[in-house]
């Protein structure tokens, strides 16, 4: 998603939209996901989506859709494993701290992120004309256990730290099960239909259970800032915050959306987080432009732009002091190689 510094584009100040999202499904017209807040009943995403809940723990969401606005929609997630498999087009999500982007215009990806414990969920949607087509598998934690039997040790830590994160490009066995997945709408038969629905979930789970169980943990670790507990009582605020960082956050927006003063967000976050929102939201902006120079190999200016630095010697000065090297040292640097941020999944494939 292209952003624009708000400080050089004053309409900027007319945020994306925050809001919660319900699903609508017809028989003889396009499904819609829709707005259940700010704008009630507005389309947000359209196309056709898929929906199914089994009892031995596994959700099956799937879908091909257009999104038709800029909005940010809210909501919270786990404990389980959420597993995306993007067959088409560019999303992108995060959980508490944690932010990702899916590019499946050169090749379809897939992610798995493990929620240990309840955390705010968002998602970032973008106006645009790409098709966006993509299976989700919601895994409750009981369906592991099997038997009492003690899982493999690489599994048993995954499932263990919260927001393990583990990336992989598809092998065609699992892309044909995705198509599969997709295309079962056209089965009459609903008890045919879900049983297809919930087998073909069971064999991906099978197929990431055999890759997780061949890695080495270290490999699915959180970033550091990723593994930080949020309070409960900061995790609305904290989800709003990552939503919004790539615009001009005003505190007094920030405590207003948060209902309660600023005095009071400021005293909870120093205690909450050992820092003020202002610090909070500077670190992760630095940390978003270390981590899209990584992924997306952007250059040093538009690393700065996006940070809303108006002088590049300025965003180059913040940024050495947080990790230690330039920007333009930041992909040879052996330190940053070496140290656990860049051990994640995320840099051993491809995101």
């Amino acid at each position: 998603m292209k952003v624009t510094n708000p400080e050089k584009n004053p309409s900027n100040t007319l945020r994306k939209r925050v809001v919660m999202a319900r699903l609508s499904q017809h028989s003889h017209c396009a499904d819609r996901i829709l707005s259940d807040n700010r704008q009630p009943n507005e389309t947000l995403l359209e196309g056709k989506f898929q929906y199914s809940q089994f009892r031995s723990g596994l959700i099956v969401q799937a879908g091909t859709f257009h999104e038709l606005v800029d909005a940010d929609v809210l909501s919270n997630a786990g404990p389980c494993v959420c597993i995306t498999l993007l067959l088409a087009g560019r999303i992108r999500f995060g959980y508490d701290a944690m932010d990702n982007v899916l590019d499946a215009r050169d090749g379809a990806k897939a992610i798995a992120v493990n929620l240990a414990r309840q955390c705010a969920f968002r998602r970032h949607i973008v106006a645009n004309a790409q098709e966006i087509r993509k299976v989700n598998l919601l895994v409750n934690p009981e369906w592991f256990d099997k038997n009492n039997l003690s899982l493999p040790e690489p599994l048993s830590q995954f499932l263990q730290t919260h927001l393990a994160r583990w990336r992989w490009q598809p092998d065609q066995e699992m892309l044909h099960l995705c198509e599969e997945i997709l295309a079962v709408e056209q089965v009459d038969d609903p008890w045919l239909h879900q049983l297809m629905l919930e087998s073909r979930g069971q064999q991906i789970l099978i197929k990431l259970c055999r890759q997780l169980v061949n890695s080495e943990s270290a490999q699915f670790q959180p970033r550091n800032h990723e593994m930080q507990q949020i309070p409960d009582q900061l995790s609305g605020v904290v989800a709003y915050l990552e939503a919004h960082l790539h615009h001009d956050v005003r505190l007094q927006e920030v405590a207003s959306a948060s209902a309660m003063s600023v005095s009071v967000l400021q005293r909870r976050f120093r205690t909450g987080l050992g820092c003020t929102v202002f610090d909070y939201v500077r670190n992760r902006r630095l940390e978003k432009a270390r981590d899209m120079m990584q992924l997306e190999n952007i250059s040093v200016s538009e690393a700065a732009y996006l940070c809303g630095y108006h002088h590049p010697s300025n965003f180059i000065t913040a940024f050495k002091r947080k990790f230690g090297v330039t920007p333009g040292e930041c992909g040879a640097s052996a330190g940053m190689a070496d140290s656990p941020v860049f051990k994640n999944s995320a840099f051993h494939h491809e995101s």
